[in-house]
């Protein structure tokens, strides 16, 4: 054994210290192991609970999201619907007065005296007046019907002035009359400076498919040759004694439909046009499958190899659709559509699917920011216990020490002086003295006071 620093190496002291060092030490030891264990456990539970938490979000976000969009985007359609089917309400309402009054005109021929009439006359440019065309193989000066058409100059003035939708409006006959009312005499001056009075009518497209029809009809989208705007035209036959008499036409300007579809392209959302052929008429687009174009040169959507959107335009053609997520273009839309009912056409609001998971994508970002700030803090929490555990357990460990090293002095103090003494004891002197110092209340009193009675004895 050797003593240093006041402590016997490899005696019962340093044994003692040893016990109560690694008792400590095992002690400390499952104390932070259950730590950490419980610390990556709760940072487990933690990160489960967030990721429970933004699906939850993105859960009811879509829900919520899908709600509001389903509700605006079908309102819109139905209101852009509304203000395109009540125009054209007034334009059938126009042209079937106008058919009225020819039929009635017609069915009263023999009363009527008639009026004047004239060709284009280019001073009047600008302004609005009643003008007369007719076929080339038809004789206005042996028909009576210029003049009968005549008498309906007035009331058509009277319509023309009265709506800024119309463009112009008309009365074809059968026999190769035209009488119409616009403000563009001019354009009826040929180049030789000649005013123009004869015009292939029964080739007019409004002419031909309410003619053909036999009922009201509107034709598809073209521009205006004099504005450059677009323009449909609704017409309507006139019938006396089951034989086609005339067709009458309304030309309506479109511009405001036109100024409400581009003003509509905001925020990746948009509304189109589409007419009774699934083509796209009014669209803020300029490229892909919702582009506009005019009647003879767009596609057919209801043909389009892209069947969703095929069996959609369909059905918005037909009735007001629910909110339906179609892929066009490589691009995911949510659409709604309703039909124009007085025209056949339908009106379609589109938006794009990746704008409404904004809002949602910015509130899983916030969500996430709040959770790394608690996480940061949850982290620093973490690890000042950590260091606190730290200090803790060297203030332990050297409470330990000092209390195994007081503990060992307590109990090795008194035997060691009890062997000094006893090694003492010889054959001139065997008394051996119980001193205070042996006052233990344990063994080495009992073994002290043994050693003290037997060296009396002795």
């Amino acid at each position: 054994m050797i003593k240093k620093f006041g402590l016997t190496l490899g005696g019962l002291q340093q044994k003692i210290i040893n016990v109560v060092l690694l008792f400590v030490l095992v002690t400390v030891g499952l104390y932070l192991a259950t730590a950490a264990y419980q610390s990556r456990n709760l940072s487990r539970i933690a990160h489960e609970a967030v990721r429970e938490e933004q699906l939850a979000i993105a859960e009811v976000s879509d829900q919520t999201m899908e709600t509001v969009l389903r509700d605006a985007l079908v309102r819109s359609a139905a209101m852009q619907g509304e203000t395109v089917n009540n125009l054209f309400a007034d334009v059938r309402k126009e042209v079937l007065t106008l058919s009225c009054a020819v039929q009635e005109l017609y069915s009263h021929a023999d009363e009527r005296k008639g009026k004047p009439w004239q060709y284009p006359d280019p001073a009047l440019d600008g302004t609005p007046s009643v003008q007369f065309l007719h076929t080339p193989d038809s004789d206005p000066e042996e028909s009576a019907t210029p003049g009968l058409l005549a008498e309906l100059g007035n009331q058509m003035l009277t319509m023309y002035r009265l709506s800024d939708a119309i463009d112009g409006c008309y009365i074809g006959t059968a026999d190769g009359m035209l009488l119409y009312v616009n403000d563009r005499s001019g354009q009826y001056v040929q180049e030789d400076g000649t005013v123009m009075e004869t015009i292939d009518l029964f080739s007019r497209p409004w002419y031909q498919g309410a003619a053909e029809q036999g009922s009201l009809y509107f034709t598809g989208v073209v521009q205006d040759a004099a504005t450059n705007t677009p323009t449909v035209t609704c017409a309507a036959p006139v019938y006396i004694d089951g034989e086609l008499a005339a067709v009458v036409g309304v030309d309506v300007f479109l511009d405001s439909i036109a100024e409400k579809v581009m003003d509509s392209a905001k925020d990746s959302g948009f509304i189109c046009v589409i007419n009774e052929h699934g083509q796209v008429i009014f669209s803020p687009q300029t490229e892909g499958t919702f582009r506009a174009a005019l009647s003879e040169d767009a596609a057919d959507l209801r043909q389009n190899e892209n069947q969703a959107l095929s069996e959609f335009i369909r059905a918005a053609l037909t009735s007001a659709t629910d909110l339906q997520a179609v892929t066009v273009d490589g691009t995911n839309y949510y659409l709604a559509g309703v039909p124009v009912e007085q025209s056949g056409w339908a009106v379609v609001s589109v938006v794009e699917q990746e704008v409404t998971r904004q809002p949602l994508e910015q509130m899983l970002a916030q969500h996430s920011a709040i959770q790394e700030q608690a996480a940061s803090r949850f982290r620093q929490g973490v690890h000042a216990t950590s260091r606190m555990q730290l200090v803790v357990t060297v203030l332990l460990l050297l409470t330990a020490i000092l209390a195994a090293g007081f503990v060992a002095n307590r109990i090795v103090k008194p035997v060691e002086h009890m062997t000094k003494q006893i090694s003492s004891v010889n054959s001139s002197d065997l008394d051996f003295q119980m001193e205070k110092l042996y006052q233990t209340n344990d063994e080495v009193e009992v073994l002290a006071r043994a050693f003290a009675d037997l060296s009396g004895r002795m």
